[in-house]
C-alpha cells in the first residue's frame, strides 16, 4: 500500500526535531513536516520546501484530521515530532538499543505490512512497558505517538481525529475498535520523548484544565470503557504540577463489546488476544 509519513510540528526552535533527524539519518523515508504558517518559511529554508505543508490549526487532533482529509495515499503514518527510537536486538525482549544505520526502514516496512494485512490502525510501541512484552506485537491495545491508518476506511466510516483537544489518539482507537476494526502495536521497535516538558508541541495549549476537560469528554463518549483518574506527579518539574487528570481504558473490553452487526469495509484479521 502506498503511504505518506507526516510529522506535525508547532513551536519548536529551528529544525531541532528529534523525530525528523532520526528518520533522515536512519531510514530512506522523507517525511512531510506539517506546521503553522509562521513557521513554514523556516522549515522550507532548512528542509526540502516541497515537503513542508502549512496547516493553521490550534489543536493537534485538528491537524491530524486535516492530514487525513488531504493525504494523497491510502496509507498514513503520523509521528510526534519529539521522539527517539529504539530497537530490539537478537529478539531479546528486554534489550533495547538506540537506532543506528538504516534500521528504521524495517519499522516502516512492518507498519505497511500491517496495513496490507487488513489492519486499519495501529502503532509502534512506546518505550514505557515495552520490556514487559515478549511478543513481537499485541492487538487491541493502546496506540500512540507513532501511528498508522488506512485513510479510505477512516473517511468512509466517518471516524474523526479531532473530537477532543487532547487524547485524540485514545478516542480514534476506541472509535475504530468499537466498529470491529482491531489495531496492532509492534514491540520490536519503540519510541519515547526525550523531554515531555520541552517547549513547543502540545505544551503550547495542553493546560491542566484542557487535560481535565478531555479526560471527562472521553469518558462521556465511552462510559463503558473509560474511567477518569487523578495521578500524582513523580517529580516537581512535571508539566501538570502536583496532580493531573488522566484516564484508564479497557481496550480489550471495547473489542469484546464491538458492534458485531457493523459491516466492515474491508476484510480485517482476527486479532491475537
Amino acid at each position: 500500500m502506498d503511504y505518506t509519513v507526516y510529522i506535525p510540528s508547532k513551536g519548536r526552535k529551528g529544525l531541532s526535531l528529534n523525530t525528523l533527524n532520526q528518520i533522515l539519518h536512519h531510514s530512506d523515508i522523507k517525511p512531510i513536516i506539517v506546521c503553522p504558517k509562521e513557521e513554514t518559511e523556516n522549515f522550507q529554508n532548512q528542509y526540502n520546501p516541497n515537503l513542508v505543508q502549512t496547516v493553521n490549526k490550534k489543536y493537534l487532533g485538528q491537524v491530524w484530521q486535516h492530514i487525513l482529509e488531504n493525504c494523497p495515499t491510502q496509507g498514513i503514518i503520523i509521528i510526534d515530532d519529539d521522539l527517539r527510537f529504539c530497537v530490539r536486538y537478537l529478539k531479546i525482549h528486554d534489550f533495547l538499543e538506540q537506532i543506528k544505520d538504516k534500521e528504521l526502514n524495517d519499522m516502516f516496512v512492518w507498519m505497511n505490512q500491517q496495513l496490507n494485512a487488513g489492519f486499519v490502525h495501529g502503532s509502534i510501541s512506546i518505550r514505557k512497558g515495552n520490556h514487559f512484552i515478549e511478543e513481537d506485537f499485541r492487538d487491541c491495545t493502546n496506540a500512540k505517538d507513532c501511528l498508522f491508518f488506512n485513510r479510505d476506511v477512516l473517511l468512509q466510516e466517518n471516524a474523526r481525529l479531532d473530537r477532543l483537544k487532547t487524547m485524540q489518539d485514545f478516542d480514534i482507537t476506541l472509535q475504530l475498535m468499537s466498529k470491529g476494526y482491531p489495531n496492532r502495536v509492534g514491540y520490536n521497535w519503540c519510541c519515547d520523548q526525550l523531554d515531555p516538558t520541552a517547549e513547543g508541541g502540545t505544551t503550547l495549549y495542553r493546560t491542566p484544565e484542557i487535560q481535565k476537560e478531555a479526560a471527562y469528554q472521553l469518558a462521556e463518549f465511552w462510559p463503558e470503557y473509560v474511567k477518569v483518574i487523578q495521578k500524582k506527579a513523580k517529580n516537581k518539574s512535571a508539566i501538570y504540577g502536583n496532580e493531573r487528570y488522566d484516564v484508564r481504558i479497557a481496550w480489550r473490553r471495547c473489542w469484546k463489546n464491538r458492534n458485531k452487526n457493523h459491516k466492515q469495509l474491508i476484510q480485517v484479521p482476527e486479532p491475537i488476544l
